[in-house]
């Protein structure tokens, strides 16, 4: 049992019975490293060639484990790798987002450029975020990532900046747009990194809140029945 736990390889002979044959009629259900030709081979009649057939079977079982090995490490290794291609892609959107602030307080007054920075730089943290979450959790659906952690990154910052509006309808036109710019950084950043529980909030919202009417609505009057 310990030996199969751990695909080391086993040639149980069930001719000779006893511990023999339970293990090869445990060794019929798990598979391990044998095939359906070699565990007939193992569950065949004792002669004078049935020697050579086990030693084989085990030396092939041995060759599987080491390919099997071979082809993990090499799975684990080309993980790594993406997984680093993606921390180095995701840091170099995050310091392009980062690059919008020097790049906004460069243009004083500019309500339009700082417009185009307040987008640009949410949309670089955001996807930024979502690249980086991938190489976290060593996916490699990079291209997916990027279009939901964006997607989720813009909608947050978006919401985010028309509860300015409503409150200062001028804040784009002042100084204080620029000062905006590192709060939608850290939103932006945060939403596309989490943008799967971005999305969970957004199915739960009501398409249209109709509690707001409840309250100038008239309440129905009963007639004289009552009803």
């Amino acid at each position: 049992m310990v030996a199969m736990a751990f695909d080391i390889p086993l040639a149980p002979v069930a001719a000779f019975g006893g511990a023999a044959r339970k293990a090869w009629v445990s060794m019929g259900r798990t598979g391990n490293l044998v095939t359906p030709e070699e565990l007939s081979i193992l569950g065949g009649e004792w002669n004078a060639g049935a020697a050579e057939n086990v030693v084989a079977i085990l030396r092939t079982q041995q060759e599987r484990k080491q390919s099997a090995e071979t082809m993990r490490s090499r799975a684990e290794r080309h993980a790594e790798y993406k997984s680093g291609i993606g921390l180095l892609f995701g840091a170099l959107l995050l310091i392009g987002g980062f690059a919008m602030i020097p790049l906004v307080y460069a243009v004083d007054g500019n309500a339009s450029l700082t417009l185009v920075g307040l987008i640009a730089g949410s949309l670089l943290a955001a996807t930024s975020g979502a690249i980086i979450r991938t190489a976290v959790d060593r996916r490699e659906d990079w291209a997916r990532s990027s279009v939901l952690g964006m997607s989720a990154g813009a909608i947050a910052v978006l919401l985010f900046i028309s509860a300015q509006l409503a409150t200062s309808p001028d804040l784009l036109t002042g100084p204080g747009a620029r000062r905006l710019l590192f709060f939608v950084l850290s939103v932006g950043f945060i939403a596309g990194y989490t943008f799967d529980a971005v999305y969970a909030k957004i199915r739960q919202q009501q398409v249209v809140d109709t509690s707001g009417l409840r309250s100038v609505l008239p309440e129905p009057q009963a007639d004289q029945n009552g009803n």
